[in-house]
């Protein structure tokens, strides 16, 4: 009995001995595999950092052949106005046209490669008076189009101020821009503070809200709104580089945050900023 009990523990100590070399064996395959990914999501950062400074160059040193072609068009068409016929004016006009879109379109790419490069550190931001100087850069399309802004109290949060008040912009521009003819155009901009006492959870967010009555979208197509070069098209709206969404997003997740959107055709569109609560400066009023 005891020389079986010998054989048996033999033959447990050889399975142990052969399980540890399995075991080992993963283990050493499980660490290799870890450091072969860590050197490609190193590489992966290093050749995005690369792309991100290229499309900065690139996007800054396409800058001056454009407004050469601008300025020379617009002096020809000053110059020559009286002695070109109409059609060929009009050509010069859509040259002067395509040039300005395109400048739109390398200004907006130069702020998307400016946010991943920019190292600014964040400041504490009186958010209703960073909305206020927004809505001044809209004044007169404010006044043109009869819009009514509503904007109650917002916290004041550790942002970019820059970046936030490029978001806002193009959020607000969107809302005038997408607006019902037959509608006057109601923006709304309220806060969703998180319930708190004390000290804010980490986890907790504020949720900033703008709110319109405009065209809307159909909701199926909330998360592609958000792509790169995506526009909301309807007709007579062909206007814009279809990066502005694009950078609402990028510049959310900048701040640690997110932004959604929710929409009705004909019935408007509700867009949603999510950002840490650990970053409000002063504690909220009654939520809205």
């Amino acid at each position: 009995k005891l020389q079986e009990q010998e054989r048996s523990l033999t033959a447990a100590n050889a399975n142990l001995e052969k399980e540890i070399k399995i075991r080992t064996a993963s283990e050493e395959k499980i660490q290799n595999l870890n450091r072969q990914l860590l050197k490609n999501i190193n590489h992966l950062e290093s050749v995005n950092a690369e792309l991100d400074r290229f499309a900065f160059m690139a996007s800054h040193d396409l800058q001056e052949p454009l407004r050469k072609i601008r300025l020379f068009a617009n002096k020809f068409i000053i110059k020559n106005k009286s002695n070109v016929n109409e059609e060929d004016l009009q050509d010069i006009e859509r040259i002067q046209k395509s040039a300005e879109r395109m400048q739109l379109l390398i200004r907006d790419i130069l702020t998307m490669a400016k946010i991943s490069v920019d190292t600014s550190e964040f400041v504490p931001t009186e958010m209703n008076l960073l909305v206020k100087e927004t809505l001044a850069e809209f004044e007169e399309e404010i006044i043109l189009k009869r819009a009514k802004v509503n904007v109650n109290e917002l916290p004041s949060l550790l942002v970019h101020p820059r970046l936030m008040k490029l978001l806002f912009h193009n959020l607000i521009s969107n809302a005038l821009k997408y607006r019902r003819e037959e509608a006057r155009p109601v923006i709304n901009i309220y806060c969703e503070s998180p319930s708190y006492r004390g000290k804010i959870p980490e986890n907790q967010h504020c949720r900033i809200i703008v709110k319109d009555n405009g065209l809307g979208f159909d909701q199926r197509f909330s998360k592609d709104i958000f792509g790169m070069f995506t526009r909301l098209n309807y007709e007579g709206q062909s206007d814009g580089t279809g990066l502005g969404l694009a950078l609402c997003k990028r510049i959310a997740e900048y701040h640690k945050g997110s932004i959604a959107a929710e929409g009705k055709i004909n019935e408007g569109a509700i867009f949603t900023l999510s950002l840490p609560a650990n970053g409000v400066a002063k504690k909220m009023g009654k939520e809205h």
